[in-house]
C-alpha cells in the first residue's frame, strides 16, 4: 500500500512544502492559499505570490489585503535562503510590465 503525501498545511509549513518543491499540490485548510508545481496563490489563480525559476524565486511585489500580505511574508521567510526578487508579474517572467519595472529600478 502506498503511502499518500500530506496536502493540507499550515501556512508557514505549505510555504516551506513549496519551496523545497517536494511535491506538485498543497494548500492550507481553508483553500485561501495553496500552491501547483513551481507557483504558490492566494485566493485563487489572479494572485500569485510567487514563482520559482530556475535557482531564483519571483516574488509579486504587490499585495492587496493584510491577509495576502501575510501568505506573502510566510513565502519570503520560506525563501530567505535562495535568491529572490520583486517583480509585478510573477507569471510571465518577460512580460513588458518586468521590463519596465527593472528598466526604472535600474535607472533610479
Amino acid at each position: 500500500m502506498t503511502k499518500r503525501k500530506k496536502t493540507v498545511f499550515s501556512n508557514s509549513q505549505l510555504a516551506h512544502v513549496w519551496a523545497q518543491q517536494t511535491q506538485e499540490t498543497g494548500r492550507n485548510s481553508s483553500g485561501s492559499m495553496f500552491f501547483e508545481n513551481d507557483v504558490i496563490y492566494s485566493y485563487g489563480r489572479h494572485y500569485a505570490i510567487a514563482k520559482i525559476h530556475g535557482n531564483v524565486v519571483l516574488v509579486n511585489e504587490w499585495n492587496y489585503s493584510s491577509t495576502t500580505n501575510m501568505h506573502r511574508i510566510k513565502v519570503i521567510n520560506a525563501v530567505s535562503h535562495i535568491d529572490y526578487f520583486f517583480v509585478p508579474d510573477v507569471i510571465n517572467i518577460d512580460s513588458q510590465e518586468n521590463k519596465n519595472y527593472f528598466t526604472n529600478k535600474v535607472n533610479s
